[in-house]
């Protein structure tokens, strides 16, 4: 059975994903997307490595909640640490990926790249 959890370890949080024939991890910092694909979601990192795994965004995005991850389409959630801008419509990261968002994501994606850009 599919397992997807957060792991702490050496003061790192690490994304673990586990079945019965793969075990993926990475540093929940070095994700730059989640993209659903069909059945399955594309995880993607910035050493440029491409994962797929089986689960729905929604069980993703209830267990990021507290982390930078948010939500910019119906398809993909972005982890807003690795967002440089706002180009027509599209997130842009720091691997120069879009990412678009759509039109009822708008106003709350352009408050936290300005929160992240000018802090209180």
């Amino acid at each position: 059975m599919d397992s997807i959890y957060i792991m702490n370890k050496d003061e790192h949080e690490y994304f673990v994903y586990k079945t019965d024939r793969l075990i993926y991890t990475n540093k929940l910092d070095n994700i730059i997307s989640f993209e659903r694909q069909g059945r399955y979601v594309n995880v993607t990192s910035l050493n440029a490595e491409t994962v797929n795994i089986s689960c729905s965004l929604n069980s993703l995005l209830n267990l990021l909640t507290c982390r930078d991850f948010v939500m910019v389409n119906r398809g993909t959630i972005v982890n807003f640490a690795r967002v440089n801008g706002l180009r027509d419509m599209c997130v842009i990261t720091e691997k120069e990926l879009k990412y678009e968002v759509s039109r009822p994501r708008l106003k709350y994606v352009k408050s936290r790249l300005l929160k992240q850009i000018l802090p209180d």
